[in-house]
């Protein structure tokens, strides 16, 4: 099943160190303020993000925010950092998994029963199978795996395309998200965006 991944992640390591993040972490220059969290995830579910675009995509929560001015930002606030960003998009993205994992699991079913790919029974059958069993509470007691960059690879952080590339795969999958989905695709073009916000809102700031 999609969902094994995470079912001992409140026992773990990852939940417990998300846990104190949650208390630690605040947004960017408010130390009393409550953690980022622009999708209203669950306590644990929003450390765990905060911990991604930390130890993953190598974003502090201290950066300066700026004006958030281009309407292709994924952060929906006025100010923002990529930190920030990173934990809207994420964000977006995990409450998404559910119905990923759905779409799949119905597409694997139906096409079990050996109905052909690009037929309209195929179609059919996989609409109705993700009607039947999309719930968007299925996250409320599940956690993610965090594995900390450092685990992921020794590489040295570099600003270079392919690194930052690898950085947002990274992200993506540790929110629960494999390559040959589409909404993993749609993940990393999202991470790409915040690390554009700045620059793009400058623009918009001096026409």
């Amino acid at each position: 099943m999609w969902n094994q991944r995470w079912a001992t992640g409140f026992a773990g390591r990852s939940s417990a160190r998300a846990k104190l993040m949650v208390i630690g972490l605040t947004v960017a220059g408010g130390a009393s303020s409550a953690p980022y969290n622009p999708q209203h995830l669950s306590a644990v579910q929003v450390g765990q993000v905060a911990e991604i675009c930390q130890t993953v995509m190598g974003f502090e929560p201290s950066k300066p925010l700026v004006d958030n001015l281009w309407p292709g930002s994924t952060d929906p606030e006025s100010s923002t950092n990529n930190y920030r960003g990173c934990i809207a998009s994420l964000s977006s993205s995990l409450k998404r998994v559910p119905t990923v994992w759905a779409e799949t699991q119905a597409q694997d079913d139906c096409r079990a029963r050996g109905l052909k790919p690009g037929s309209s029974e195929l179609g059919l059958c996989e609409l109705r199978a993700v009607e039947a069993t999309s719930s968007r509470d299925a996250l409320e007691n599940q956690s993610l795996v965090v594995t900390p960059f450092s685990e992921i690879s020794a590489t040295t952080y570099s600003p270079s395309d392919s690194e930052t590339k690898r950085r947002q795969r990274s992200a993506c999958a540790e929110i629960g998200l494999v390559p040959i989905q589409g909404a993993f695709e749609n993940c990393v073009n999202d991470l790409n965006a915040v690390l554009l916000t700045e620059s793009m809102s400058a623009l918009y700031r001096n026409p």
